[in-house]
């Protein structure tokens, strides 16, 4: 079984998933060396840890963050109460 047509990335080491062991049936990035289990966990982290895309913004104020978790947590200072 060959790789699936059109992925970017390659398992480590493979072009196929079912001759690797599977600690090397793995999807790395090239910039940090962070391994993933699939090719899109994999270009989501390139994108956000490495690239500038800022998905999640604050619906208050229109700041934009790369993970949602922060936008969350900014998103909480817009209801700070000045009492």
């Amino acid at each position: 079984m060959s790789q699936e047509k059109g992925t970017k990335f390659q398992p480590l080491g493979a072009s196929s998933k079912n001759n690797v062991p599977p600690e090397e049936n793995e999807f790395s990035c090239v910039m940090c060396g962070r391994t993933f289990n699939s090719s899109d966990a994999l270009e989501a982290h390139i994108r956000r840890r490495h690239l500038t895309e800022r998905p999640f913004f604050c619906p208050v104020c229109g700041h934009e963050f790369r993970f949602q978790q922060n936008r969350d947590a900014h998103a909480r200072t817009h209801n700070v109460s000045n009492e």
